[in-house]
Formats: structure tokens, sequence, C-alpha cells
């Protein structure tokens, strides 16, 4: 059958990222083998198209996009890093493990309150934390120092840090945040040497100076360093850590293991890296442990 033989044209709207796109098509004889539905002709390009086959390509072209660029973008903060490159501050962009962080606020911090006096207290310590992230020193700059949260899994650590993170990219002059969870930092890296299309290394370290505050969120954990400690892995992680740390001076870090931990995973209390981690931590430590894990209230780990 012929496209001006068709007994009728018609449109379909596909989903993508939030936003729809309107796909226009002719009904066809052909059938699509993979479906076994009827094709459709583009009334453009006369190609003859199974419409089911043109949603899972631009889906997955979608999270090819996203996840290549190792990067989460709310729709409210559209996005700090551009593909030209040029800076765009006050906006925020994010390596996370799960989308659904990006929702986590100071409004919506809702632990378990199984022990509501310490829970208050410790959105408190982080709300009063992300106010002295505004603060500047007496030459007119954000004041540079680093912070520490630590406590269990599921007790709200990487919770709070980015609810930081979107407080300060909600002020008025915002600051442009990078949240940034190790693990997915880590393979997103190991991605990128085998396809050039996704963010290498050095172009993560250009948004890691560039922006206001980072947030390095699972610090120590044992997909990480651990489980891989004293081999080829381990050192390249110990060397991009270094990396981020001498790129930014402003960081928050959330990690499960207390102080003395951490020290020892990155090499002792005299190590450079512990140095650069503990830059103007006195003061700025917030611990988790007595909140009950969210995690175990939800069936999980």
């Amino acid at each position: 059958m012929m496209a001006s033989e068709a007994l009728k044209s018609s449109f379909d709207v596909v989903k993508v990222g939030g936003n729809f796109v309107k796909i226009d098509h002719i009904k066809a004889e052909e059938t699509c083998e993979k479906h076994g539905i009827q094709k459709e002709i583009n009334p453009i390009t006369g190609k003859f198209l199974c419409m089911a086959c043109v949603k899972e390509e631009v889906q997955a072209d979608y999270k090819r996009k996203i996840n290549g660029a190792a990067i989460r973008i709310t729709r409210d903060m559209l996005g700090w890093y551009d593909r030209e490159k040029k800076k765009a501050h006050g906006r925020s962009a994010y390596f996370i493990d799960e989308e659904k962080s990006l929702l986590n606020t100071f409004d919506n911090f809702n632990p378990n309150w199984t022990n509501p006096e310490l829970e208050k207290k410790i959105g408190q310590q982080a709300w009063e934390l992300a106010h002295e992230y505004l603060e500047k020193d007496e030459d007119g700059f954000l004041k540079e120092f680093n912070s520490f949260i630590f406590g269990p899994p599921g007790t709200g650590k990487s919770h709070l840090s980015m609810a930081i993170a979107r407080f300060l990219s909600d002020q008025e002059k915002p600051q442009g945040c990078l949240f940034i969870n190790t693990n997915t930092l880590y393979d997103r890296i190991k991605a990128s040497w085998k396809d050039d299309k996704l963010m290498t290394e050095d172009e993560i370290l250009q948004l890691i100076k560039k922006a206001d505050l980072v947030v390095l969120d699972d610090l120590g954990s044992e997909s990480n360093l651990q489980a891989t400690r004293d081999n080829e892995a381990s050192n390249y992680f110990m060397k991009l850590l270094f990396r981020i740390l001498n790129a930014q001076p402003r960081i928050i870090i959330t990690t499960n293991e207390p102080w003395a931990k951490i020290q020892d995973l990155y090499g002792g209390p005299n190590s450079k890296i512990v140095d650069r981690l503990s830059r103007g931590l006195k003061g700025h430590v917030i611990s988790t442990k007595g909140i009950d894990s969210k995690r175990r209230f939800q069936g999980g780990k």
C-alpha cells in the first residue's frame, strides 16, 4: 500500500525525560518482525517505522545521554554543565546512584522519629551547616572548609547532604553544587576509558574545580576501596581522590565510617589525603549514630 492510499494518518506521543515528543506517522502494510505490529510511514522521511522500536530507541538514546554524561539533573536546577563547557554559575549537577535522591530537602527529612529529639538535633545541625556555607570571609569570598557527616547506613546522611546542596542552589545568589556518589563516579570514569563519548576524568575534575560546593557521598565504601585495597584499582581511586581534594576547598563528606577508620583507609593521619580531607573540619562534624536505619523499617538491609 502506498502512503497516499493509507486509511488515515495519526501521531504518537513519546515521553522522554519529562518531555513529550510528538511523532507523526501513516499506517503501512509491513509489520515489525520484533514486535509483530503494523509499521507506519514517516511523512517527512518516507521511512517505514515500527513505533514500538522508535519508542525503545528514543528512550535508550535518552538514557545514553543521561548515563553517558554521568549527570542527573533536576528540572528546577536545569543542569550546571553545558556541552560547550561554559560556566553557568548557580546551576547544580549530580553524580548519584538513585534519582530519587534529588528530591531530598530539609522539608522532607523524616528518618523514623524513633528518637525524635536526636533526629531533630541532627537536622538542625545540618541546617546550621548549610547556612555556614553561605558565609563569606573578610575578603568577600565564600568560606572554605570541609564537613564530615558519618553514621550507619540508612540514617539520613545522603539526604541531609543533598538537602544542603539544594538549599544553597535555591538561594537568591545560588551556589553551584556538585553531588558525587563515589561508587557512581568511579564506575562512570571507568566506563569513559572505553567510550570517548562519555565525560572524562579531566572534564569531571573541571566541574569539581568550578563548583561552589562538592558533596562526596559514601566515601570509603567497600565497593570502591576496601574490596580492592592494595591493587591497581585502589591506587587509581587514591590518586583520583587526591586530585578532587586539591581541586575543591569546600567539600561535604558522607560515610558509614568514623573518622579514625577513614584515616586508616586513606593512609593514616599524616597522609596527604587525610590532611586535605580534614581541612576546616573542626566544628563541622555531624554524627547520625543513634538514628534507627530507615532501610530496616523499609525491609532493606
